[in-house]
């Protein structure tokens, strides 16, 4: 076992990826529709999960300041995760 444990979610990192849990399916069912080799073979569950670990990932590194929506930053990492 690693001894490096990554540091939980704060409240306000949580709250961000819990309202955006619909954008993780959506981006999945519309990679599934498109016969994206990589997630059809995960399955749905599977790729789920990974997308949502991957919005996770996003809601620790998005940074307000930069003028960017949430979403458009967030969909770009469930993307390349999933895929």
């Amino acid at each position: 076992m690693s001894a490096y444990r990554k540091q939980p979610l704060t409240t306000s990192e949580s709250k961000l990826a819990a309202e955006n849990v619909g954008l993780v399916v959506s981006e999945v069912m519309r990679l599934i529709q498109q016969g994206v080799p990589s997630v059809c073979s995960l399955g749905i569950k599977d790729a789920i999960g990974e997308g949502y670990l991957a919005l996770c990932k996003a809601a620790r590194g998005y940074d307000r300041r930069r003028e960017v929506k949430f979403s458009t930053y967030a969909t770009r990492s469930v993307r390349t995760e999933v895929t």
